[in-house]
């Protein structure tokens, strides 16, 4: 979790999230790599994130309102290529408000020529406790032409440090279905 101040100076990212058992809705391992300008242009490459084996990379441009509520909406737009080969649309958004930040992220890709559509979207609400720990809920949703609608809700802490974070998400906590989540991220302002 990061401050609301500076929400619109250029920044660069790097997220790497590992799955333990690899059979679950993602990958094994996933990794987004990410970079906004100082006139919010915004671009990122992913690997994992949409399917196994497959490279995505989506641009588009970020909308914000910093004040005693701050938000920030980036609408995107992106090709993958791998195992899954399409397009794709979506929307990042943050909104903080003094210790509680909600973040999302939504995206519909389509397969042209075969009969592939997904819909996947991330939401965390989290609390900052202190300067470096945080907790909070989530939910990851995938929706796929040949699967049914999958809904994994779940609660994460998480650690973070000097521009690195180290959040630890466990999914369906409270059944037979539960599976952790470890990811470790760093954002630099520019």
């Amino acid at each position: 979790m990061y401050a609301a101040t500076g929400m619109g100076q250029g920044r660069m990212g790097l997220e790497i999230y590992r799955y333990p058992g690899g059979d679950r809705v993602l990958p094994t391992l996933s990794s987004k790599v990410y970079c906004q300008d100082n006139t919010k242009w915004y671009a990122e490459l992913r690997y994992n994130y949409e399917k196994e084996e497959t490279f995505a990379s989506s641009v588009g441009k970020t909308f914000l309102w910093e004040g005693d509520w701050s938000y920030a909406v980036t609408p995107v737009a992106g090709v993958s290529v791998g195992k899954l080969q399409g397009v794709s649309l979506g929307m990042n958004g943050r909104l903080l408000h003094r210790a509680f930040e909600l973040t999302s992220s939504v995206q519909y890709g389509v397969c042209p020529g075969r009969r592939e559509k997904n819909l996947f979207s991330w939401w965390e609400l989290n609390w900052q406790l202190s300067e470096h720990m945080y907790m909070g809920c989530t939910v990851q949703q995938l929706c796929s032409f040949d699967t049914r609608n999958i809904w994994e809700p779940g609660v994460q802490m998480g650690v973070a440090i000097k521009g690195w974070s180290m959040p630890l998400y466990i999914f369906h906590p409270m059944d037979g279905g539960r599976f952790f989540v470890l990811g470790i991220c760093r954002e630099w302002k520019k």
